[in-house]
C-alpha cells in the first residue's frame, strides 16, 4: 500500500487524454438528446466535455489536455463550437468509435511522439463529479505515486454508495482503511456490470467502482501492449511513424478499417492484470459523489443537496469480508486471513 500527502500538482509532467468519443446520442430525457452524452448540457450553460475540460484545468493546463473525439461528431455544429476553444493540436480525431481501446491507443502515440517520457491521465467526459477539487486531489496523488513508481498502472475506485449493476468494480487487494487518506491497493480482479446478488457481494466486499480514470506512464501501456498483444502494437505502431507526415489521415483510416471493438478494461487490463498482476494498482475514492450520467442512480433525486436524506435512499453494506486470491480466483470470505 502506497501513502503520502498531496504536493504541487504535476502539470509539467502530467498530459490528460479526455475521451469524449461516445459512438451514438444517448436516449434519455435530458435536454438536446439529440448530442452524444460528452456534449450535452445537463447542468448550467457548461455540456459535460466543458465541465470535464475545467475540472482537469485545475491541475494540468489547457496546453496539456488532450480531447478524443470521433469524426461523424465534427459534422455537428454544436460539437464543433465547444471544441473550436481548444488550444490547437490537442483535438484527436479517430475515424470512428471501435470501443475504447483504439481510442486511448491512438491518442497515446499522437501524446509519446511529442512527450516521449510523459505521464497520461485518462477522463472519461461523461461523469458527473460533485466535489470536483476532492476528486483532483485523488488524481494529484496518483500523479505523485506514479512518479515514485513509474511502473505503475492507477486506477481511481469510487466506493460504492450502493450496489449498481450497470458499472463495473475494481477489486482490491486489501481495503481496512477508511481514513480520507490516499493509498493505492494491488488489483485482484475486474468484475464487468454483474447481476444485483454478485454486486451486491462485490460492494459488501469492499469492491470499488470502475471510475476508468486512470494515471500511467505512456511507454508503460504500450510496452505491456507490445508484450501480450504484438499484433495490436504493431498496428498502432506503425501509424505512429506515420504522425505528422502526409500519409497520416490515410493510414489512419486504413488500419481502423480492419480493427475490431477492443475494450481496454476487458480486453486489455485484465489481460495485463494475468500476466503482470503487480502493475495494477487502485486509488479508493472516498467522500465524493460520483455517478456516469444516463443511467439511474437510485440514491439521489436532488443532486444539490448533499444531506437532502427525504430524497435519498440508503443501502446498508456490511463489512466484514475481505478478498483472497486463490491462483487466478478471487475468493470472498467473511474472515480475513
Amino acid at each position: 500500500m502506497y501513502q503520502r500527502a498531496l504536493q504541487d500538482p504535476l502539470s509539467d509532467t502530467l498530459r490528460a487524454i479526455v475521451l469524449a468519443d461516445e459512438p451514438e446520442p444517448v436516449a434519455n430525457d435530458l435536454p438536446e438528446p439529440r448530442l452524444p452524452q460528452p456534449y450535452i448540457k445537463v447542468i448550467g450553460a457548461r455540456s459535460m466535455l466543458e465541465r470535464t475540460w475545467e475540472r482537469i484545468e485545475r491541475l494540468i493546463p489547457a496546453e496539456n489536455i488532450y480531447t478524443l473525439v470521433s469524426e461523424r461528431h465534427l459534422s455537428n455544429p454544436e460539437i464543433r463550437r465547444q471544441l473550436s476553444v481548444r488550444p490547437p493540436g490537442t483535438v484527436i480525431v479517430q475515424p470512428e468509435n471501435k470501443d475504447t481501446c483504439p481510442g486511448i491507443l491512438l491518442s497515446l502515440m499522437y501524446v509519446r511522439s511529442r512527450f516521449p517520457e510523459t505521464g497520461v491521465a485518462i477522463f472519461p467526459a461523461d461523469h458527473f463529479i460533485r466535489e470536483e477539487s476532492w476528486y483532483i486531489r485523488y488524481v494529484s496523488l496518483a500523479a505523485q505515486a506514479l512518479a515514485d513508481d513509474p511502473r505503475r498502472i492507477l486506477i481511481l475506485g469510487v466506493v460504492p454508495r450502493y450496489p449498481e449493476t450497470q458499472y463495473s468494480y475494481i477489486l482490491p487487494e486489501t481495503l481496512t482503511d477508511r481514513s480520507p487518506s490516499i493509498a493505492y491497493h494491488r488489483v485482484l480482479g475486474f468484475v464487468e456490470k454483474p447481476h444485483l446478488s454478485t454486486a451486491i457481494t462485490v460492494v459488501r466486499s469492499g469492491g470499488l467502482w470502475n471510475t476508468m480514470t486512470m494515471i500511467f506512464k505512456a511507454n508503460t501501456i504500450l510496452d505491456l501492449l507490445h508484450k501480450e498483444t504484438p499484433e495490436l502494437y504493431a498496428i498502432f505502431q506503425y501509424f505512429g511513424n506515420a504522425i505528422g507526415t502526409d500519409a497520416e489521415r490515410g493510414l489512419l483510416r486504413e488500419l481502423y478499417a480492419d480493427l475490431k471493438p477492443i475494450n481496454f478494461s476487458r480486453d486489455l487490463l485484465q489481460r495485463f492484470l494475468e500476466k503482470h498482476s503487480n502493475s495494477l494498482g487502485v486509488v479508493p475514492v472516498r467522500d465524493v459523489f460520483w455517478r456516469v450520467w444516463g443511467l439511474p442512480d437510485p440514491t439521489v433525486i436532488n443532486l444539490s443537496s448533499k444531506t437532502n436524506s427525504k430524497n435519498r435512499k440508503h443501502w446498508r453494506i456490511k463489512s466484514g469480508k475481505h478478498f483472497q486470491k486463490t491462483a487466478n480466483l478471487v475468493a470472498v470470505s467473511d474472515k480475513k486471513e
